[in-house]
């Protein structure tokens, strides 16, 4: 029986071997494909930009840019729709079955046999000066559940406590703001170990990370933000608003500040955009999408970047809805300061559902941030 277990053993790793190259090659399919998703909405959001502020010959010869880009684009997805393959996966029998015990040393041969498909593609208009193309895996929220990862306890060194924002670095690790504490960001290793304080110029409400080396901080009460430099904790550059500066998020080379309604700069401290939605503390921006919430109301509100609204949910359980974060399938989490509860919202905004979090020791979480690479979310 052992050398029959240890066959079967061998021929399971050498279909998993099988299975990882396959499922390799369509992941790699994948990625381009949602690549050319954030391409073409960002060409979207352009025409929709020249659409409002552009003259007409500008609006002419812009989107006449975009079309070529857009025809290139499309060109490329049905390249790699075309070249999606279809795996057939047989098992060959070893011929000397009959003498198995004795004669061979593993059960058969795992062959892959690949045959090219040929998906539809429906095309649109060629003279079209805006094209939708949707290539995205939708998950619907039913299948959400949480499952606890670890805890550790942030050491505010006697000042009160008010940890109003926290966010994910590169290398795993939380940098976490305390808006009733020190003029510090505080962060953490992964397991819970502090590794250092990052001084500021004020008391920090709430943080986004630009890229490896750089973060920007918003101070609550103040009407400024700082871009600091995370290598030797300068400021690269203040940006200045009319009002408060509370929620930030960080999304394709702009600042989505929630300061009164939304100002949206770019990271030189030019304002591109204010967005007059009502007033509120946070905020979250995808590549196409804003989110945040309005406490007063208990909504949770989605919006294109032009601040057209695409949907709006209630959820009576969000007495006090703070910290917003959203998944890569556009589902949105937003923590109540109020209650023991993290609710998850569907990307299409028709469905929400609480998750009770009280049993992991989480009280009155404030603000939380996504994982995307691990797919774990971070609540304080």
């Amino acid at each position: 029986m052992k050398k029959l277990d240890d066959l079967e053993e061998k021929l399971l790793f050498e279909l998993e071997t099988q299975h990882g190259k396959c499922k390799s090659e369509l992941s790699k399919l994948l990625n381009r494909l949602k690549n050319s998703e954030r391409n073409l909405n960002s060409l979207k959001e352009q025409t929709s930009q020249l659409k409002s502020f552009a003259s007409d010959i500008q609006l002419f010869l812009g989107t006449r840019q975009i079309n070529k880009t857009v025809f290139k684009e499309v060109k490329s997805v049905k390249a790699g729709i075309k070249s999606v393959s279809n795996y057939e996966v047989n098992l060959q029998l070893h011929t000397s079955i009959m003498a198995l015990m004795n004669q061979v040393d593993q059960l058969g041969n795992i062959h892959v046999k690949k045959n090219i498909t040929s998906l539809p593609f429906k095309e649109a208009k060629e003279d079209q000066a805006q094209i939708q193309l949707r290539v995205a895996e939708m998950r619907t929220i039913k299948n959400i559940r949480l499952k606890f990862k670890k805890r550790f306890e942030v050491n505010t060194k006697g000042f009160l406590t008010y940890l109003s924002g926290c966010t994910m670095l590169s290398n795993d690790h939380v940098l976490i703001a305390n808006y009733r504490g020190r003029k510090v960001l505080m962060e953490y290793s992964e397991d819970g170990k502090h590794i250092r304080d990052i001084p500021c110029s004020d008391k920090p409400f709430d943080l986004t990370v630009i890229d490896n080396d750089r973060i920007a901080v918003t101070y609550g009460d103040s009407k400024y933000v700082n871009i600091l430099n995370l290598k030797n904790t300068a400021v690269e550059k203040k940006v200045k608003c009319d009002e408060n500066c509370y929620g930030i998020s960080y999304q394709d080379n702009k600042l989505f500040i929630r300061s009164g309604g939304i100002v949206i700069t770019n990271i030189t401290g030019k304002v591109l955009k204010t967005l007059r939605v009502e007033s509120g503390r946070y905020s979250e921006s995808t590549n196409d999408r804003i989110y945040f919430t309005v406490g007063r109301d208990h909504t949770v509100h989605c919006i294109f970047m032009t601040g057209e609204e695409i949907w709006v949910r209630k959820v009576k359980s969000l007495v006090d809805p703070r910290g917003i974060t959203v998944d890569d399938h556009q589902n949105v989490y937003v923590t109540c300061g109020y209650s023991n509860f993290l609710t998850v919202i569907q990307h299409d905004g028709k469905s929400s559902k609480t998750l009770p979090t009280k049993s992991h020791g989480l009280h009155k979480p404030i603000s939380a941030t996504l994982q995307q690479k691990q797919k774990y979310i971070t609540c304080v």
